[in-house]
């Protein structure tokens, strides 16, 4: 495009692009072009939507081809069919982008479905996630009645991206997004001459006269303007049918998850229900048109002998549509001899692809061709021949006799092996280990004069308005699956399956709305996690109300946790209060005295039966109405839950999470890591949900990717680790995440336990830190763990963020990150980097990150929008960016000596951890206004305190030797048996040590050790 941005005025003839054909390719192509700035009018020689575009399954499937993969890899390797197959994820990306902003809503989960022997779709999926990072799974056959009730059906291949639309819905609104865009829809133009005028080309229409830089043939048969290289190898008339509204329980006998389906031959059959509760059903394909009445006989017949068990249906409306294919099956995106631009050829290839195309083409306009460079495989020939010396539609009568005579042959196959013994269905022992897919890094830098701008170039993929979506959704395609676990009183798991956690969260939140708890009451959960809390927290979020989790210890009447209970209920009045056991609020004055004054309830899930035992909330019965009716009223801006801060700044602050934040944060990992989604995650968490990394990223994880969470009521303590390695051993998780404090507890373990090994590694992907850097030699000790597994080691990764960023801000996307590093924004974040001394301060803004605290307290966001995280990064290669960040601590941390010289306290704790391992278990550095540093230690372990002591003192002296700078040595230590104290607020249940509130707690300890710091034995 020579001007791109020029301004097209109505009845204008100048035009930067001019599109030919007006269908879900055209129509696209518009959209893309014109969002690069291009003045854009697009052609079409009938109506909106009267073709193949408006006319069809509306199947939005995402990232493969019709081209079985194992034949793309061997057409154009490896390398390029990953990059074909992340544009055709692209492609579906806007889609879904573009039919959100038009208000369309479609069905997820799409189905493709086995009409021969069983077998061919296993390897499929298992090189769909492993090669090219696709959400789809193998659905074998004795599974496939959970999806579709067909005696035609052998196995079946789920998608879990792909969703259906109302294709003539979509047509209609990708055409008045164009026009609300300033493209220039022209129906009933057809072309009639196409010739160069000077530089630019002369389109003239029936309609119109357009004179254009460039142009874009994307009609079926584009080669009859483009030339050869865009000419379809043949042409098929698809025939689409829409039922009449049919009875519910009708078809959920017949497809009891709702999903979408289309069988895997070429002439398929495919159907949906639609929003309304139509069946839309396509098929019959044919090498020309055909009379309506014929067709809406035969649909119908195929209605009745692939799904006999519906009984009859009848058809409201039946429609038409060409639809072309390419020699390879594969669309037809390039540029021809003449140089104009062409897309074709979307034949069973789905919509998504038509939105790649639009994509690939306006990178063109642009200038970069790299993306159609792709494509060249799968031209036409040139040079005048065609691909069958014989006329089009002679050729497709030829193709669609052929294919229905190779149907009825792979028919008659089935029928036979169907004869013989059936194969062993069971799942197959567990595959060899894979490295786990990662984002590749795409960062942009920009320079500011107070320091950088940093954010990914990936944009931010659409993502659903709530949780609830993904929730409900899993239940219906994998209810027999795990989806919480805990241990019982007996040691045993006790496992809750997702579609009896769908059964049991509806029957709480019609108890819920029965007691009086409704859209925006707050629910308070004072209980340890388990699935009791889980099923309460997606209860109470589905209707819109907010779930606001503490810790037990708040209502346990100890002194030291009242001050935080009042601060909580000084920010919300709990219409419900939720604890684990009926007498759990006996010791709470200040709590039954809320209770009492309010009238709100308290509900329980062990205990003495009444009102709030909400044990019988798991006997679900039908669907609640107003329970629906709450769902549908959810948005992406509706309150989800609130977390409070630790408090180590002050009293607990309130951060409000919307829905929308909420699924943000775990569409932005999804692409951060994608292994999240090409396989469901298995967790072995303990941490707290509470706070955000365990209630917020790995709860919220669970839900969004369909997975597994086991619940672990280890802890990271001396006593507690054993049940964690109990654990550990019974179940092999693929995404294990911990704080510093529990692997420097675990690894000793791992490193000494076989079989513990072994289980660990048996499937993980993934082995996550956050909060703080390894200490010591512990990362290179997790790392020659991880390296001992055969076929592949998984990766170190780490986080790094806060309550206010809905947890995670940045992550690190490559497996040779090194301890320390956070790697980079997550996509749709930007972090702001401004300088303060040799470091800078981060700032962060996007989608995920709070506007406000409840109450009047203040909230530290700028003019610009973004929020001060309160720490200090920077780069780990200042001259390679893409190298990403490493976290030097927190800013309010740092002190000063009395001399004015800055220790920067989290970094220099860090350290000292790591200097004193493996004889120490926590330590506290002080020095505000004091001339030298002083440290309190609190040993590993209290067996022999002595051992300890000697152990700590000679690491001092090598640490001192090694640090002689007066902001790094440690003039006095002391060891303290005195463990620090939860309920004081010493530190969090994470095991992070609160530094601010130590100072105040263990002042006299402090003052005694800076008395005697000359005379310390520590050099």
């Amino acid at each position: 495009m020579r001007a791109v941005g020029r301004t097209s005025r109505i009845g204008d003839p100048f035009v930067d692009v001019c599109i030919v054909g007006a269908g879900a390719a055209g129509l696209h192509t518009a959209l893309s072009a014109a969002e690069r700035g291009a003045s854009v009018a697009v052609l079409e020689r009938g109506a909106i939507g009267e073709a193949a575009s408006g006319n069809n399954g509306g199947f939005l499937d995402c990232g493969y081809f019709s081209l079985d993969f194992e034949g793309l890899v061997a057409r154009v390797g490896r390398a390029r069919a990953r990059r074909l197959v992340e544009l055709s994820v692209h492609g579906w990306a806007v889609a879904r982008r573009r039919a959100a902003a038009a208000g369309i809503v479609g069905r997820r989960g799409m189905l493709t479905v086995s009409r021969h022997a069983p077998g061919g779709l296993r390897g499929f999926a298992r090189m769909a996630r492993e090669t090219f990072g696709l959400s789809v799974d193998w659905v074998a056959p004795g599974e496939l009645g959970d999806h579709v009730r067909a005696p035609h059906y052998h196995e079946g291949l789920l998608d879990h991206r792909g969703i259906t639309i109302a294709p003539d819905a979509m047509i209609r609104a990708l055409a008045g997004l164009a026009r609300a865009g300033g493209v220039r829809v022209l129906e009933h133009a057809e072309v009639r001459g196409l010739a160069r005028d000077g530089g630019r080309w002369r389109v003239e229409t029936s309609a119109a006269t357009m004179i254009a830089d460039s142009v874009v043939v994307a009609t079926g048969d584009a080669g009859a303007l483009a030339g050869p290289e865009a000419a379809p190898a043949f042409g098929l008339y698809s025939h689409v049918a829409l039922s009449e509204p049919l009875d519910p329980a009708r078809v959920a006998e017949v497809l009891p998850s709702g999903l979408a389906v289309a069988d895997t031959r070429l002439g398929c059959d495919y159907f949906s229900i639609t929003n309304e509760g139509r069946l839309r059903w396509g098929g019959r394909l044919a090498g020309g048109p055909q009379p309506r009445e014929s067709v809406h006989a035969a649909l119908a017949r195929d209605i009745a002998a692939t799904l006999p068990t519906l009984g009859r249906v009848r058809l409201e409306r039946v429609s038409s549509g060409a639809m072309h294919y390419g020699r390879a099956r594969m669309p037809r995106i390039g540029r021809s001899a003449a140089g104009l631009l062409y897309a074709g050829c979307f034949g069973h290839i789905g919509n998504a692809t038509t939105a790649m195309a639009g994509e690939v083409i306006a990178d063109a306009l642009c200038g970069d061709e790299r993306s159609l460079r792709l494509f060249a495989p799968f031209a036409g020939r040139r040079g005048g021949a065609l691909p069958l010396p014989i006329p089009l539609p002679a050729r497709s009568r030829l193709v669609a006799g052929a294919l229905r005579a190779r149907d009825a042959l792979d028919e008659m196959r089935a029928r036979a092996a169907a004869r013989r013994p059936s194969p062993d269905d069971a799942p197959p022992a567990l595959e060899r280990p894979r490295m786990p897919a990662l984002a590749r890094v795409d960062v942009e830098l920009v320079q500011r004069p107070d320091g950088y701008l940093v954010r990914s170039r990936a944009p931010l993929r659409p993502f659903e308005p709530t949780l609830v979506a993904p929730f409900r959704y899993w239940a219906r395609v994998i209810p027999r699956a795990t989806f919480l676990a805990e241990r019982g009183p007996d040691g045993a798991w006790r496992e809750l399956r997702w579609g009896e956690a769908r059964r049991t969260v509806d029957a709480l939140s019609a108890r819920l709305l029965a007691q009086g708890v409704g859209p925006g009451d707050t629910v308070l959960i004072a209980a340890p996690n388990g699935i009791d809390h889980g099923c309460l927290v997606l209860a109470a979020m589905q209707i819109g109300a907010v779930v606001a989790p503490v810790s037990p210890a708040h209502v346990s009447g100890e002194d030291a946790f009242e001050p935080r209970l009042d601060a909580v209920l000084d920010l919300v009045s709990p219409r419900a209060v939720f604890t684990r056991d009926a007498d759990a609020l006996a010791g709470s004055d200040r709590m039954r005295a809320h209770l009492r004054d309010t009238g709100a309830v308290h509900l329980y899930a062990r205990g003495a039966p009444g009102p709030g035992n909400l044990s019988a909330g798991r006997i679900a019965g039908a669907p609640d109405a107003a329970v629906e009716r709450a769902v549908a009223a959810l948005e992406a801006g509706t309150p989800a839950r609130i977390t409070f801060t630790s408090g180590s700044t002050g009293r607990p602050k309130g951060v409000v999470a919307t829905h929308g934040m909420l699924s943000a944060q775990q569409q932005m990992m999804a692409q951060a890591w994608p292994f999240l989604e090409t396989a469901r995650p298995v967790l072995v968490d303990w941490l707290p949900w509470t706070h955000v990394s365990g209630g917020v990223n790995s709860f919220n994880m669970t839900v969004r990717n369909g997975g597994a969470l086991h619940i672990d009521d280890g802890r990271p303590t001396a006593d507690g680790i054993g049940r964690t390695v109990e654990n550990l051993t019974r179940v092999s998780p693929t995404w294990y995440t911990n704080v510093p404090l529990g692997w420097r507890l675990l690894v000793p373990r791992l490193e000494e336990d076989a079989g513990l090994r072994a289980s660990f590694l048996r499937r993980l992907d993934m082995a996550l830190y956050g909060g703080a850097a390894l200490d010591g030699d512990l990362w290179e000790r997790l790392r020659r763990i991880l390296d001992t597994r055969p076929g592949g080691a998984p990766v170190i990764g780490c986080g790094w963020g806060s309550t206010e960023t809905t947890s995670t801000v940045t992550v690190t996307h490559h497996a040779a990150a090194r301890n320390g590093e956070i790697g980079h924004p997550l996509p749709g974040l930007e972090l702001k980097l401004v300088r303060t001394g040799d470091g800078f301060s981060a700032h962060v803004r996007g989608p995920s990150v709070v506007r406000s605290y409840l109450g009047d307290v203040g909230c530290p966001i700028d003019d610009e929008g973004f929020y001060a995280m309160g720490d200090a990064v920077g780069f780990v290669d200042p001259q390679d960016p893409e190298r990403g960040l490493r976290y030097e601590g927190r800013l309010g941390e740092s002190f000063k000596l009395s001399s004015g010289a800055w220790v920067e306290a989290t970094l220099l704790r860090t350290h000292l951890l790591a200097a004193l391992a493996p004889h120490a278990s926590q330590v506290l550095v002080a020095g505000p206004g004091r001339e030298r540093l002083v440290a309190l230690v609190w040993p590993a372990s209290v067996a022999d305190l002595d051992h300890a002591r000697r152990g700590i003192d000679a690491a001092l002296h090598r640490f001192n030797d090694a640090n002689p700078r007066r902001t790094r040595r440690i003039a006095a230590f002391a060891v303290s048996t005195h463990a620090l104290s939860l309920a004081a607020g010493e530190i969090t249940e994470k095991g992070t040590i609160n530094q601010a509130r130590c100072f105040e707690t263990r002042s006299a300890e402090l003052a005694a050790l800076d008395a005697r710091a000359l005379a310390v034995s520590a050099r």
